[in-house]
């Protein structure tokens, strides 16, 4: 129950990203890319990050990225 509980939080986060939030994408404790958010999907399980040189990627909520949000970060 734990890890289930863990899930929703980690959906929760996705689920509230706003098109233009700074974002910073980890897997494995390994930082992957930083950008800002351009869409996501109604469900938040898949978004769309641009980073700093124009490049937009494609991230699933199910290949356990872990996602922090960097607008909070430096609120």
């Amino acid at each position: 129950m734990r890890q289930s509980s863990r899930a929703g939080k980690r959906l929760s986060r996705w689920t509230s990203l706003e098109r233009g939030d700074i974002v910073t994408l980890y897997r494995r404790g390994v930082r992957c890319h930083t950008g800002a958010i351009d869409e996501r999907t109604e469900d938040g399980r898949t978004i769309w990050v641009i980073d700093g040189i124009g490049d937009r990627r494609l991230f699933h909520f199910e290949d356990d990225y872990e996602l922090i949000d960097t607008d909070d970060v430096f609120a």
